[in-house]
């Protein structure tokens, strides 16, 4: 288990203008909630998926592990992104470790994503991000803080299958992606299955099915 899943954990307040506080769902409002699809299907990671001719997992990957995550302390974001970058930067003496502080293209960007056997993807406006769904398409293993408290669709968190959970705090990313490092057979298989999913649920079957299971669920139909 976590040591918190409130803010306090990322040393969030409530009293940032880009956070908005509110209260929890009235009991009888709950059921109405029901689970469609993430940000996995949205335009961007739709378009990337057809622009990437290559498969990621058979490029040479000429870094261990990357993330480009780094903000100033003044960003609101910054509990949440500090811990993954000096998690990342204390591995330098046994990874090939990318942790870059610059502004790049978004081509540049996506270079250096297929170029890195993990990518480590902290949370950011909620748990999902762009970035975990880019790393698979680019055949990289997704490390992320664990998602086992999260129900999602397409559920790209699977434990050990297609991405390697680390504590919340970043503290165990050595041990987590150490058994990997130089296993690229077991880590191109986590990164295959990842993909393979992933482009699956890109289908025009697997998306009809999801959003017919979508309006019975919502007693549509």
């Amino acid at each position: 288990p976590h040591a918190s899943h409130d803010n306090t954990f990322f040393a969030l307040s409530g009293s940032a203008p880009i956070i908005v506080e509110t209260k929890p769902l009235e009991k009888d409002q709950v059921d109405k909630v029901i689970l469609g699809w993430n940000i996995g299907l949205d335009e961007k990671i739709y378009n990337l998926a057809h622009d990437l001719t290559l498969d990621g997992a058979n490029l040479v990957k000429t870094a261990d592990i990357s993330c480009r995550a780094s903000v100033g302390p003044e960003q609101w974001i910054f509990g949440m992104r500090n811990a993954a970058v000096t998690a990342l930067i204390a591995l330098q003496k046994k990874f090939r470790v990318e942790a870059p502080t610059d502004r790049v293209s978004q081509q540049d960007y996506y270079h250096e994503m297929l170029a890195s056997r993990f990518i480590v993807s902290p949370f950011g406006f909620g748990e999902l991000c762009w970035r975990d769904f880019e790393s698979i398409l680019c055949g990289s293993v997704l490390v992320k803080p664990d998602m086992s408290h999260v129900e999602t669709w397409p559920d790209m968190f699977v434990a050990g299958e297609t991405y390697v959970p680390v504590k919340w705090d970043f503290s165990d990313l050595e041990v987590a992606c150490a058994p990997l490092q130089h296993d690229e057979a077991a880590r191109a298989k986590m990164a295959k299955t990842a993909l393979n999913k992933l482009l699956n649920a890109h289908t025009v079957e697997a998306f009809l099915e999801r959003v017919d299971y979508t309006m019975r669920e919502a007693g549509i139909g």
